[in-house]
C-alpha cells in the first residue's frame, strides 16, 4: 500500500486501546450494603428507644432494646470507619493499584472529599455532635498508605491496634486533663482562629473519645481489604472464613480473660486495668479485642454480602438496603437533623423507629432512581471530581480515576458501558423530577405520621434542677456524694456495672443515646460555672470532666475512684464531679 506522497505506509502495530470499565460496573453492591447495615446501627445508637408499641419512660426500656443499644454502641461507627478504608482502596485501583498520574489524581480526588466532609462536618456540628471531622482526618492519613499492598496494609494494622490501645489508656491514666480541652462548636470554629491549635490538637489526639486515633487500624485494614478482588470467589470464600476466625477468637478471648488472669479482674477496673484491653465490648478506645471483633466482622460482611449480591433475586430483595448505603453522607447528617429538630430529650417505640427505617429506604430507593447519588453525595462527588479535573468519571459514583496508567490517560480509551445501565440518571426531566418529589412527599408524610400516632413518640422532659449552690458543695466523703446525687445509689462500692456492690446501677449503666446538651442542661452546666466550687471553670470544661469520669465508669470503673484521680489531676472537687455526673448521665455520657 502506497501513501498519497508514494512512500510506503508503515503499519501500526500498537495493540488496540483496551477499553475502561464502565463506571458502573464498578460499583460493588456487597460494600454498599455493609454501608447500610453500619447506617442501620448508628440510628440504633442515636435513636432513644424505650418501648415496643409505646415510647415509656426511662426506667422501663426493654432488655432486648437494651442489650441491642449496649452491642451497637460504637461498633456500627467502627464499621463505618472501616469501610472509609475500603472506600479509599476502590478510588486508588482496587486490587489493581493506579500509578502515575492516574494515582496522584486519585489521592487529589481523596484530598479533596476530605475536605468537603470536614466542613459538612462543622456545618453538622453546630446542632448535633458529628464523626466527620474525624473521618476527613483519617482520608487525609491513608493519603500516606495508598501505594501499599493488602500484606504490608494487613501487618500494620495488627501492630496499630496494641499502639492506639494502649495511647487511650496512657493519655486516660497520666493526662486526662487533655480531655477537657475547651473548643469551639461547629461553624463556630471558623471565628475563632485564636482556638484552632486546641481545636486540632484535639481532633487528632483525644476528641470524641479518642476517635481519630482509635480509627487508625480500622482504615488500615480497610484499605488491605479493598486491596483484594472483592470480585473474586476465592477472596470472598477467604474472608468469610478469616472474619469469622477472626471475630470468634475475639469473642473467646474476652470471654477467657477474667478467668485466664484472676489478679487483674479483681483489682480496680480503671482504663488504666490491663484487664480493658482484653474486655469487649468494654470502653472502646482501650479494647484491643474490640478493634480486631470489628475487623472480623466487616470481612465477614463483606465476603457474605458480595457473594450473595451476585445472584439476581437477592439483588432485588435487597435493593432497599444497598440504596441505603449509597446515601449513607445524606441520611447521617439527615438523621441527626431530624433528631435536633424533634428534640434530645425525644423518646421512640420500636414500632416508630421501624417506620422511620422504612421511609428512609423507600424514599432512597426512588431517589435512586432519579439520581445517581444523594444529595451531599453529589455536593462532595462534585467537589472532588472538581479538584482533580476529572470529566470521565461523572458517573462513577466510587470515584475511581478514568484511567490505569498514563499511556492510557493518553489514548483517552473509550468507555464500555453495558446496555442495561446506559440510560441510568437519564430519565426525562418531567419524570426526574416527579420521582424526585414523590420521594421528598412520602418522607415528609411518614415523619408526619410517625409522630402524629399516640405513644410512638414520647417528648421526654428533664427534670426540674435545682440551683447549682445547693447541689454541689464541698463533701470530703466522695461516696456519699454518690448516694446523695442518686438515692437509688445505695451502697459502699458505687458505680461499679456488674460488681457485687449491692446497689441499683440502672442510672449508671443505662445507654446513653443522646450526646447533645439540651437548653436546660446548658443552663445547669452554666448555673455550676459561675458559682460554688466550679467557680471560674468553663461549661466545656465541665462538659469534659462529666464525660471523662463516665468515659472510665462505662468501661467498668468505679465512679467515685474515677472521679477521685481526676479531681486530683484537674484541681476539680471528686464529689461535685460524682454529682454532675449523675445528674446530667445522659447528656454527658451519651454515644458518639
Amino acid at each position: 500500500m502506497q501513501s498519497i506522497a508514494g512512500s510506503p505506509t508503515i503499519p501500526s502495530i500498537a495493540p488496540p486501546p483496551e477499553p475502561v470499565p464502565a463506571p458502573a460496573a464498578r460499583r460493588l453492591p456487597g460494600v454498599d450494603a455493609v454501608r447500610g447495615i453500619a447506617l442501620l446501627g448508628v440510628f440504633v445508637m442515636h435513636f432513644h428507644l424505650t418501648g415496643w408499641l409505646r415510647a415509656g419512660g426511662l426506667g422501663e426500656v426493654p432488655v432486648p432494646i437494651e442489650w441491642l443499644q449496649t452491642q451497637t454502641s460504637s461498633r456500627a461507627m467502627s464499621l463505618f470507619v472501616l469501610l472509609a478504608g475500603v472506600s479509599v482502596a476502590l478510588m486508588t485501583g482496587g486490587s489493581r493499584l493506579y500509578s502515575g498520574r492516574a494515582g496522584t489524581l486519585a489521592r487529589r480526588r481523596i484530598a479533596a472529599r476530605a475536605a468537603a466532609l470536614f466542613v459538612i462536618g462543622l456545618g453538622i456540628g453546630s446542632f448535633a455532635p458529628s464523626v466527620l471531622e474525624y473521618y476527613a482526618v483519617l482520608l487525609v492519613f491513608l493519603l500516606a498508605f495508598t501505594t501499599l499492598r493488602a500484606r504490608t496494609l494487613g501487618l500494620l494494622a495488627a501492630l496499630a491496634v496494641p499502639a492506639v490501645t494502649l495511647y487511650a489508656v496512657w493519655v486516660l491514666d497520666r493526662h486526662a486533663e487533655w480531655l477537657m480541652t475547651e473548643t469551639p462548636n461547629g461553624l463556630e470554629l471558623l471565628i475563632n482562629p485564636d482556638r484552632w491549635g486546641d481545636y486540632l490538637f484535639s481532633l487528632v489526639f483525644t476528641g470524641g473519645g479518642f476517635q481519630t486515633v482509635y480509627g487508625i487500624p480500622l482504615v488500615l485494614a480497610g484499605l488491605a481489604l479493598g486491596r483484594l478482588d472483592l470480585r473474586a470467589r476465592t477472596v470472598r470464600g477467604g474472608l468469610v472464613v478469616g472474619g469469622t476466625s477472626l471475630a470468634l477468637a475475639a469473642l473467646l478471648v474476652s470471654w477467657l480473660a477474667p478467668m485466664l488472669f484472676p489478679d487483674w479482674a479483681l483489682t480496680e477496673h480503671t482504663a488504666s486495668n490491663p484487664l480493658q484491653l482484653l474486655r469487649m465490648p468494654g470502653l472502646y478506645a482501650v479494647s484491643a479485642v474490640g478493634i480486631v471483633f470489628m475487623i472480623g466482622v466487616a470481612a465477614l460482611l463483606l465476603g457474605v454480602l458480595s457473594a450473595l449480591l451476585d445472584r439476581p433475586a437477592a439483588r432485588w430483595l435487597l435493593r432497599p438496603l444497598t440504596a441505603l448505603g449509597s446515601m449513607t453522607l445524606t441520611w447521617y447528617a439527615g438523621h441527626l437533623a431530624f433528631l435536633s429538630l424533634v428534640g434530645p430529650q425525644t423518646r421512640f417505640s420500636v414500632a416508630a423507629f421501624a417506620g422511620f427505617i422504612a421511609i428512609v429506604m423507600v424514599v432512597s430507593v426512588l431517589w435512586l432512581r432519579a439520581f445517581r447519588r444523594g444529595p451531599l453525595e453529589w455536593l462532595v462527588h462534585r467537589i472532588s471530581a472538581a479538584a482533580a479535573q476529572d470529566r470521565v468519571a461523572r458517573g462513577d459514583r466510587d470515584g475511581a480515576p478514568p484511567a490505569r496508567s498514563p499511556r492510557d490517560a493518553v489514548r483517552a480509551a473509550p468507555v464500555a458501558t453495558p446496555v442495561a445501565d446506559s440510560s441510568r440518571g437519564r430519565q426525562p426531566l418531567g419524570r426526574t423530577t416527579l420521582t424526585a418529589l414523590t420521594a421528598v412527599g412520602i418522607g415528609f408524610a411518614g415523619v408526619a405520621l410517625i409522630l402524629g400516632v399516640g405513644g410512638w413518640v414520647e417528648r421526654g422532659q428533664l427534670p426540674a434542677r435545682e440551683p447549682a449552690e445547693s447541689r454541689i458543695t464541698t463533701m470530703s466523703d466522695t461516696e456519699s456524694a454518690v448516694r446523695e446525687a442518686d438515692p437509688a445509689l445505695s451502697g459502699s462500692n458505687a458505680g461499679v456495672p456488674g460488681a457485687d456492690s449491692g446497689m441499683n446501677t440502672t442510672a449508671l449503666t443505662r445507654p446513653g443515646v443522646e450526646s447533645v446538651l439540651s437548653a436546660d442542661d446548658r443552663e445547669f452546666l452554666a448555673a455550676l460555672a459561675r458559682g460554688g466550687e466550679f467557680a471560674a471553670r468553663s461549661e466545656g470544661q465541665l462538659l469534659d470532666a462529666g464525660r471523662a469520669v463516665c468515659a472510665e465508669v462505662s468501661g467498668g470503673a468505679d465512679m467515685a475512684e474515677a472521679a477521685e484521680r481526676l479531681g486530683e489531676r484537674t484541681g476539680l472537687s471528686a464529689a461535685g464531679l460524682v454529682r454532675l455526673t449523675v445528674a446530667a448521665w445522659d447528656a454527658l455520657c451519651g454515644r458518639p
